[in-house]
């Protein structure tokens, strides 16, 4: 949930004022020096620091992308190839938690793991709350596997709802992942293919400068660059309607060649199915709900463990107890002196 606060608290350097034209000349200047870099493919900025980029570049000779944290004038923080990754820790663990590092595979195993504990979840919740309309408030127990038992119950009771929340919307965010939706009109209709490799004559600074303009009140989250297909900047900003995110859902299209906005995709006026699936993810690391809400999605996620963990020691105790021969206070005695009044 805080995972880029440090991810950015892990890169020591001094902050700079932004300058996207010299960005993309240091990055266009890598790309130079890189034989096994083809061309720049996205930047975004990184996550909560407003002064720190990840630029992406395509390269031609692996099927993985280099991505390199840059500061506000283009210098190089960290790189991270896919081979020798420096300081990409948070990176490993967002594609565990995504991908289990598995591709297409890892996600579908997260997503049906993810429907078969929202089922546990709901039958464990209903079956607690009949539970409690038929028995009096449980005292909590001195000690023993009755003690255990009542916290677990206790502690899912609790966080039964926000916990559904949360594993629902990884759950719609690994199908979305697994089958997206299809590209947006307006993104076709603006499509402009190009009869040879794209030449971007704007360049970066003036695609963002334009798309903030015509926004109006929004900040630059990222965008993409054009390429041998369109030759358009896809600009992504964050619309101050929008929910409290990261990364903001509305798209300027801006022709490369001349400038021009080929479309303007407003997600505060998109439809309302739209901005339903636009809510799953910051409702997912509880961002919709501010630092209060992503607050609680990681007690929520320590609650979550802390129930695994109890019932596995109840798993373990009644295993044990059950190891035990004629259970836990019967006394053996040696055979010789066994049954000797039957002899």
């Amino acid at each position: 949930m805080f995972r880029w606060e440090l991810d950015d608290l892990s890169i020591n350097s001094p902050r700079s004022q932004v300058n996207f034209g010299t960005i993309e000349r240091q990055a266009l200047y890598y790309v130079q020096e890189h034989p096994k870099i083809d061309r720049i493919a996205e930047i975004w900025v990184s996550g909560t620091a407003d002064n720190r980029f990840d630029v992406y570049f395509d390269s031609n000779s692996a099927s993985h992308q280099v991505v390199a944290r840059v500061d506000g004038v283009g210098n190089v923080l960290r790189i991270s190839d896919g081979e020798a990754t420096v300081g990409s820790f948070f990176d490993t663990l967002k594609s565990l938690h995504y991908s289990l590092l598995s591709g297409a595979t890892g996600i579908l195993i997260i997503a049906l793991s993810g429907i078969f504990l929202s089922a546990n979840i709901v039958v464990g919740w209903i079956l607690l709350r009949r539970r409690a309309k038929s028995s009096r408030v449980p005292k909590v127990p001195i000690r023993g596997r009755q003690r255990l038992l009542y916290w677990h119950r206790q502690i899912g009771t609790l966080v039964a709802i926000p916990l559904l929340l949360i594993v629902g919307a990884g759950v719609v965010l690994s199908v979305q992942e697994l089958w997206p939706a299809k590209s947006s009109s307006l993104a076709q209709q603006t499509s402009l293919p190009c009869p040879a490799h794209c030449e971007s004559d704007i360049g970066l600074a003036s695609a963002i400068s334009i798309a903030i303009e015509t926004a109006g009140q929004a900040s630059f989250s990222g965008a993409k660059y054009p390429d041998d297909e369109k030759n358009f900047y896809e600009v992504r900003l964050r619309m101050q309607q929008e929910h409290l995110r990261v990364y903001g859902r509305s798209t300027v299209f801006v022709n490369a060649a001349n400038g021009t906005v080929l479309a303007f995709e407003n997600a505060t006026q998109s439809s309302l199915a739209r901005r339903a699936l636009d809510a799953v993810y910051p409702l997912h690391t509880g961002q919709m709900f501010g630092v209060v809400g992503r607050v609680v999605s990681v007690l929520v996620a320590v609650a979550a463990l802390t129930i695994v963990a109890i019932g596995f020691a109840l798993w373990l105790r009644d295993r044990w107890q059950r190891a035990k021969p004629f259970g836990r206070d019967v006394t053996l005695y040696p055979s010789s002196s066994c049954c000797q009044d039957h002899v």
